[in-house]
């Protein structure tokens, strides 16, 4: 269970395992609890930022519990406090209360749970959450609103005719004959970050996707690029060409009869100036699913996921040059066509971003 930021999202909490110290740095206060079936007992993790400076600081404890019991995590007086229970009635309080930074001692939070893996790949639990507050309260932070459109549109976007829209906030890239044309849609306008560290991120559903032929299907893209970019330059027949011409891109890969395989390359310029490309894989083929383009205090990250639950990073993340890390970015998707001329995927896109520039 946890307490996060007013700001966060879906995507800041619901990481891969091996990226769950990620998800520990992205929450102000979180227990968890671990059990070994030949062991009594559990194990007990409770993580919270600090005063003065934000550092994430972990105490352990040990309870009787196993299958079932009660946990709480409250925030009083600006601490945040841990506990569980047998009953519900008599509470031990696990640690010491952990002394919130001063930008969280007040301020609202918001609440949630999620599973740890622990290695495990499967998992059945029954919970039975109770949330004790004032209410919600208004999506965005006080000092700053956090811009999230449902979806690129015809207004705000420039788009080559292979792009089209649909119901519920869908963009389709499609083309059926071998003319060989890109698909390409961007923002018309550069967006700002989110607060003084200028986070992107560019969010995309695979919805559905049309396989033509045996080889390699086309596959999607997404970007970020500098203000003065038109849709002219991310769009070119030569892919290294458009590569060469953004910040930031990341593509995915299918192979018909490789069900069991979808490949991924992030490519970005780095600290010095030239471009990074590290690449991944996953064990599953990416006809549905989703990929994701960040920006992140100054670092751009890639990740894919199959169904939005445990989202793994493409390679590693690249540290962009001091011009790039909080400037404003148009985002983007485009097809890579990997031989292919053919492709009808549909996407669903969610920008989360500071604004468009005016």
């Amino acid at each position: 269970i946890f307490f996060a930021p007013e700001d966060s999202s879906i995507h800041h909490v619901a990481t891969s395992d091996n990226q769950y110290s990620v998800f520990e740095q992205n929450v102000v206060s979180t227990l968890n609890e671990k059990i070994y079936p030949s062991i009594a007992g559990n194990w007990l993790y409770f993580r919270s930022k600090t005063a003065p400076d934000g550092t994430s600081v972990q105490q352990n404890s040990r309870s009787d519990l196993k299958m079932a019991g009660f946990y709480r995590l409250r925030r009083i007086d600006g601490k945040a406090h841990s506990y569980y229970s047998a009953n519900g009635s008599t509470w031990t309080e696990i640690g010491n209360p952990f002394v919130l930074p001063d930008e969280y001692k007040m301020a609202p939070l918001k609440i949630g749970a999620r599973v740890r893996n622990n290695w495990m790949t499967q998992y059945q639990m029954t919970v039975l959450p109770t949330i004790t507050s004032d209410g919600p309260a208004s999506a965005s932070g006080p000092d700053e609103e956090v811009f999230t459109p449902p979806s690129f549109d015809a207004q705000s976007s420039d788009f080559l005719d292979t792009a089209s829209f649909g119901p519920d906030g869908i963009v389709k890239l499609s083309k059926s004959d071998s003319s060989g044309l890109e698909s390409a849609i961007m923002t018309k306008s550069a967006h700002n970050g989110v607060g003084s560290e200028g986070d992107l991120e560019l969010l995309v559903e695979i919805t559905g996707k049309q396989i033509f032929g045996t080889g390699y299907q086309a596959g999607v893209a997404l970007f970020f690029a500098t203000p003065d970019k038109t849709l002219q330059d991310v769009s070119p027949a030569s892919y290294g060409a458009f590569e060469a011409n953004v910040v930031s891109t990341v593509r995915e890969r299918i192979y018909p009869a490789i069900t069991t395989a979808t490949w991924f390359n992030l490519r970005s310029i780095d600290s010095s100036g030239v471009q990074a490309a590290p690449s991944g894989a996953a064990n599953y083929q990416m006809k549905t699913g989703l990929l994701k383009l960040e920006r992140k205090n100054g670092v751009v990250t890639a990740s894919h996921s199959h169904h939005n639950a445990i989202w793994t990073t493409i390679g590693t993340p690249i540290e962009l040059p001091p011009e790039l890390k909080t400037a404003p970015l148009k985002l983007g998707m485009r097809i890579s066509r990997n031989w292919n001329s053919l492709y009808d995927v549909d996407l669903k896109p969610t920008i989360i971003s500071g604004g468009a520039v005016d």
